[in-house]
Parts: C-alpha cells; structure tokens; sequence
C-alpha cells in the first residue's frame, strides 16, 4: 500500500474510532439520537474528506498527475531532451547553450511538465503529511471515548498546567469537564443485527444489581454474571439477562487472577452460542472479525467496560480543541528556520508550499471539531437539564 494510502486508511481507522461508529448498531438512549448525525458524519470521512483536501491544496486529478508523468516520461525518452539532459548532468555550458538556443521550445516543454510534476509528488506528500498531523492531534487528547484535557508543552509531548500569573491554586486534569458515574447505563443494552428476513434486537438485561451507595467504596469488585435466568429468544427480539455482583468463592477459583470481566464474556458467549447456534436468525452473532470476536462477545465487551469505567462531558470541547490546535501548529508544524532563508524562489515557493499545507490541515481539524463539537453539546445539553424530582 502506498504511505500516502495507508496514511489516509489510518486516520479513516481513527476518525471511525473517534466518531464511535462501531456503536452505529446501538439501539437505546443518546445513540437513537446520534445516529441522525451519523451519516453526515461518516460521508465527510468517507467521500468529502479527500476532496476537500485536495482541493485547498490545488492538486491534480491522478488522471492529470499521470498523464503530466507519461508526458515527461516520453520526452525525456527523446534524443533532445536525452542530450539536453547529458549535458546539464555534465555541467558543459557550452553544449547547453546550443542545445537551449536550437531547441528553446521542446527544452521549455519539458522544464513546464517537470514543474508540473514535481509539483504534483510534493502535493501527494503534503496530502500524507495532513492525514499523520489529523490523527496525531486529536488521538492526543482522545482516550476510550472521552477528550483529556492535559495539554502538551512542545514536541517533547510534556503536559503543562495553563496559568496566567494568579495566586497558585490546586488544579486538576478533568476541571473543565463534567463527571459521569458509570452507573447510569445499567439498566438495558441492545443493539441490532441484520439477518435475512429481517432484523435481530438483542437486549442485555439486568436482574439484580449490587451497586455502591453514594461514595461509600464496595469491599469486592463487582463483575457481569449470566443470570440463572435462561436467555429468550421470542421471534426477531434475544434477551439475554445479568447478575451484577461479587464472585463467588467457587467462581474466583475458576477463573485467572486477571481479566476475569473478559473471562466471564467469554464464557457468556460460549453459552449463547451453544445454546442458539442452530437458529438462522442468529447466525450474524457468530461471524468472527479479524480480531477472532464474534459480534456477540464483542458487545458483551464494550457492555460491561462501559458500566465500569466512568466518563466525562467536556464544557466546552470547541473552546479547548481550537486552542489546542493552534499551540500545535505553533510547536509542532511551523518552522522557525524559515524566517532567515535566503530570498530565492526555490526558497519561497517552499515556505509558500509549507504554509498552504498548514492552512489546508488547520481547515479540516477545523472541520473535525465543529462535527465532534456538536456531538458533545447535545451530550451537555442533556446532562445540564434540571432533574425531575419525584
């Protein structure tokens, strides 16, 4: 796969991850509401990203960019350009001048495609250098769905606490954000699988819960248990029910010292598998992905670690990207040394070239923000409205 290719490819991979649409499936609370944004979404990832990249930064169609190659390549295979070229790469000036004063409009032909081509490699590299930078910055501040708000200090990559020369106070990493207790989404999980007479709801319910109380710290950890309650398959609806609770002594001795949530998933999805394997209406559940998870186990994953790790609700996301953004232009993108270059084309036409890249990254991380920046205001606006009280 060419860089340019698998550069692209990897931040297609990252903004699928970061616009959470491996949860397009999902069929309960906020994600019935955020699918009506999923689509304008993924269709800039997916058709428009490229385009606009293109665009700003003037490229060639690779139909043009081939074209301009065949061109240069079939003149250069003449015996003008052939002995044009011997002479220059030979430093005979006399030799050039000939050839420059009996041939002027083939060797200015050529010097025209290859400016074109020239141009054309650097804009294809500019395009790889934009797509690293993209999933570069924002991976920084993004971690199991949720933004950090730590910010870097040069390309060192150290954190640094912001401050404006007041009286020292405590600061904490999470201080513009909102906290959300992992609690808040035990109660039902589904999602939905196409099957070929139509679709699969499969819920995860709970039967009983032992959750803490207040702040009050549980002695044991808790983990997702099947339920003694036998799993229901009713038409094109599959429930399948929990126990939230403290393992057994029995339980502990069955299962490693470590990751025994992903044990006890494991175990889960054996069970289902065994139990509805033959019925064709479930028959999605068991494809595997390249990972080797069935779509079931999967789920049963991304269940129980969202009730167990706790999340957060940024204030104000668009705020903090774009001033993140501008201080990693600043460090990381622009060239101090570009200041004191001598005052020649070949020097200018490079800083022109390196600050139309900058521009073009800064108008598509732009882009990026303004769509992850309304996915969080409506996650503000729902966490922000007042409580009924019965």
């Amino acid at each position: 796969m060419p860089a340019e290719n698998k550069a692209l490819e990897d931040l297609k991979a990252f903004l699928n991850k970061l616009f959470q649409f491996e949860s397009q499936e999902l069929d309960f609370g906020i994600y019935k509401i955020l699918h009506y944004k999923k689509a304008e979404i993924k269709r800039f990832v997916d058709e428009l990203l490229v385009d606009r990249v293109k665009e700003q930064l003037q490229t060639l169609s690779t139909k043009e960019a081939q074209e301009a190659e065949k061109e240069l390549s079939e003149l250069a295979a003449g015996n003008i350009i052939k002995n044009w070229l011997d002479a220059k790469a030979k430093n005979d000036d006399a030799r050039l001048e000939i050839y420059e004063d009996d041939f002027k409009k083939d060797i200015g032909r050529y010097k025209v495609v290859e400016r074109i081509v020239q141009e054309a490699r650097a804009q294809n590299s500019a395009e790889n250098v934009i797509y690293n930078h993209l999933a570069l910055f924002f991976s920084r501040y993004y971690d199991k769905g949720d933004f950090v708000s730590k910010r870097r200090f040069g390309k060192n990559e150290k954190y640094m606490v912001p401050y404006n020369g007041e009286e020292t106070h405590f600061y904490w990493a999470n201080h513009d954000q909102y906290y959300i207790k992992s609690a808040e989404n035990f109660q039902k999980y589904s999602f939905k699988v196409s099957h070929l007479q139509g679709t699969l709801v499969v819920n995860f319910k709970l039967t009983e819960a032992q959750t803490e109380q207040g702040n009050v710290k549980a002695d044991e950890n808790r983990y997702f248990v099947l339920s003694e309650q036998a799993p229901e398959l009713g038409g094109d609806e599959l429930n399948i029910y929990f126990e939230f609770r403290a393992l057994s002594e029995q339980e502990k001795k069955d299962l490693s010292a470590q990751n025994k949530q992903d044990k006890l998933d494991e175990q889960t999805a054996g069970i289902i598998e065994q139990k509805f394997k033959a019925n064709h209406i479930t028959a999605e559940l068991w494809q595997r992905n390249e990972d080797d998870q069935n779509l079931l186990l999967l789920h049963l994953h991304r269940y129980a670690r969202k009730n167990n790790y706790d999340f957060f609700i940024h204030k104000n996301l668009k705020a903090f990207l774009q001033r993140e953004l501008d201080y990693y232009i600043k460090s990381e993108l622009v060239q101090v040394d570009d200041l004191y270059v001598l005052e020649t084309d070949v020097h200018f036409d490079r800083i022109r070239f390196n600050f139309r890249t900058i521009k073009v990254f800064k108008a598509i991380a732009d882009t990026i923000i303004e769509f992850l920046t309304q996915i969080e205001e409506f996650q503000k606006k729902l966490w922000e409205k007042k409580k009924f009280v019965l």
